[in-house]
């Protein structure tokens, strides 16, 4: 790559991504919630050219900050595909979008059920990408339930419910 200027990276990027079959939205979301951060980060150190280090150490407090509850396993993950992304893009000026395998689903029978009955309703009248956005935040729920020692929803309570809302905030 010619110029490793992050900000003139990142504006490759959304560019690269715009012209592929990515929503507005989606390119939107990564340009304001994942490569601002990265790139406020190199700021923050007067570094304006892209640097593999200061990404990995952003990643690094992000993931502690992931352990602790501060930011959600959704949003760490979309900052790690940020990163790879400008990783990738810096050594060869262009990049894959890969799409990876969906979570794994709960454990317990019941979950799943609810899980594939709630996604089999949703086919009638919504859009399989808003499917696939739901499918995610649903197996996160689930899967949360599930970590929290919950098999079915007798016992759910609303600030089971709540803790999950601030922890993917």
């Amino acid at each position: 790559m010619d110029t490793k200027e992050i900000s003139l990276l990142i504006e490759r990027i959304l560019k690269s991504m715009s012209g592929m079959q990515l929503s507005e939205s989606t390119v939107l979301s990564y340009k304001r919630s994942a490569f601002a951060p990265i790139r406020k980060y190199h700021m923050k150190f007067g570094m304006n050219k892209y640097s593999d280090g200061l990404t990995a150490e952003f990643i690094a407090i992000q993931k502690e900050r992931l352990r602790v509850g501060g930011i959600s396993t959704r949003y760490f993950r979309k900052l790690q595909r940020a990163a790879n992304i400008l990783h990738e893009f810096s050594e060869t000026g262009n990049f894959t979008w890969r799409v990876y395998t969906e979570a794994k689903l709960p454990n317990s029978q019941y979950l799943r059920q609810i899980y594939a009955s709630f996604i089999s309703s949703l086919r009638i009248s919504i859009a399989d990408g808003t499917i696939k956005g739901i499918k995610s935040i649903l197996t996160d729920f689930l899967l949360y339930l599930e970590e929290n020692g919950h098999k079915d929803f007798q016992g759910v309570h609303l600030t089971d419910i709540h803790y999950y809302l601030v922890k993917i905030s």
